[in-house]
């Protein structure tokens, strides 16, 4: 069977809403068809349509030999393509903690040292959310935070608490490919709306939190002052040894050489107090010989500053296209594999404690398909049309939404991993920030049934009063 054929059979599946008289009649008239080629019924068919809508692939049942060859050939191209991705990913973020050390001793680095934006927590906490909109990824925005703490640019990690609760907060564009249909429309709104709604009742609780423990307790300790987030991950933290910080920046040991090549940083100008020096390496031995490398020369035509804001323009544009690039390969790769899980543990019936066992499981597949897709809105994004179709509910779809939020904080460990030099604890505590926030919004919303129905009735109203009033 070829890819015409196929697309032929689960065509129906794809235009037509699943609760019309139209999609019944040509659901049942195919159904004998399908199940002779396919082997499926009525439910999985939707499964199958749903993937082949996402990838173009037909299944590896029906394949010719040549199609087979050609699929796991794609298959290997596209590994090797994200392990490139992940390690110019690396790089770049390496380059972006140069960046922010050249601004360092600027006025630009001053700011924020100063934390004349970041003193009001709600400030910083809009600030995360523009810039979360603006570039439209919360991994991009967290490594970018991790880089600048990494520099020593921001010193401080209270200020910056709030900009991470911002850039958790966005993701509904993919329910409105549904918007044709009031109800569907309304389903997968719902669906697309429950991040943001999770985020939002979990920022409500903890920033105040955090506010409010940081006054009524001061301390000077860099690891144990602020509020719960700021003090749990600062124990944490400060548990890492010399040693352990060593094997894990082996990972630094091999990007080194490639960085070298872009820029170099003077350490021993740094540490120094000399402000009149650039912090640009010019010479790399005692004889006085000039370094080779991309930027040497545009460091001694133009100041730190300069030099500096060019480096970081550079890296976020590559980071943000790599990144992209990443989440692509993966949803690629994973899908598959997320649908038939899916298909098969939705099939399970359960009752009482088996019921409730069942959740933290979906739980665990939303933490390990957020880690492999490297996206939480991504791995949102591919449940939501399976909402609007009533295949996964909203509960279940919860669920997975908690486990994805916790899984996505995989990037800023991964971000904190690339920094060396004396903020490299802090580079992990900003990670494990993330991670702790994500997880306390698990505990919040979920632990206690009662509360977990606040964020689903939350969003099931904003997405029936959305389908009523699609004009909006």
């Amino acid at each position: 069977m070829n890819n015409g054929q196929y697309r032929s059979i689960v065509q129906p599946y794809l235009s037509l809403p699943n609760n019309s008289d139209e999609y019944t009649q040509k659901l049942y008239a195919s159904l004998s068809e399908i199940k002779e080629k396919l082997n499926t019924d009525e439910i999985q068919m939707i499964f199958v349509a749903h993937r082949y809508e996402q990838t173009g692939r037909i299944p590896w049942d029906i394949m010719s030999k040549k199609e087979k060859f050609l699929f796991v050939l794609n298959i290997i191209i596209r590994i090797f393509a994200f392990i490139l991705s992940l390690y110019i990913f690396i790089i770049t973020l390496d380059l972006m903690t140069s960046a922010f050390t050249l601004l360092s001793r600027s006025a630009f680095g001053q700011i924020f040292k100063s934390r004349i934006f970041l003193k009001n927590p709600i400030i910083s906490l809009m600030i995360g959310i523009i810039i979360t909109t603006i570039l439209q990824s919360s991994s991009t925005v967290t490594s970018i935070i991790v880089s600048m703490v990494g520099s020593g640019i921001v010193t401080d990690i209270r200020s910056v608490i709030p900009m991470i609760m911002g850039t958790s907060i966005t993701n509904t564009l993919v329910a409105f490919s549904q918007i044709g249909n009031r109800n569907e429309f309304s389903r997968s709104f719902s669906s697309g709306v429950l991040m943001d709604v999770f985020n939002y009742l979990t920022t409500l609780i903890l920033l105040p939190m955090e506010i409010l423990i940081d006054r009524i307790t001061p301390s000077s300790d860099i690891f144990h002052r602020g509020g719960y987030l700021a003090r749990v991950s600062g124990a944490i933290a400060i548990t890492i040894s010399e040693k352990e910080r060593i094997n894990i920046q082996l990972l630094k040991s091999l990007t080194k050489p490639l960085t070298k090549l872009i820029i170099q940083i003077d350490e021993n100008v740094l540490l120094s107090n000399e402000t009149n020096q650039t912090i640009g390496k010019i010479y790399c031995t005692p004889h006085l010989i000039k370094c080779k490398y991309l930027f040497r020369s545009m460091i001694e035509k133009f100041n730190d500053y300069t030099v500096g804001i060019i480096l970081f323009i550079c890296s976020l544009i590559i980071l943000t296209g790599i990144l992209l690039l990443m989440v692509k390969l993966l949803k690629s790769l994973i899908i598959g594999v997320i649908d038939d899980t899916l298909k098969q543990i939705l099939h399970i019936q359960s009752y009482g404690w088996k019921e409730y066992l069942l959740g933290y499981v979906f739980i665990i597949i939303g933490i390990f398909g957020a880690v492999l897709v490297q996206s939480s809105s991504v791995f949102c994004s591919i449940l939501t049309p399976l909402v609007g179709l009533q295949v996964l509910s909203l509960e279940r779809n919860y669920e997975l939404t908690i486990g994805a939020n916790i899984g996505t904080t995989i990037t800023a460990f991964l971000a904190s991993l690339t920094q060396t030099g004396l903020f490299f604890r802090q580079s992990i505590q900003i990670a494990l920030i993330h991670f702790l926030f994500n997880l306390s919004g698990c505990i919040l919303w979920y632990i206690f049934p009662y509360f977990r129905r606040i964020p689903i009735y939350l969003s099931y109203q904003i997405g029936h009063i959305v389908s009523k009033y699609r004009w909006f």
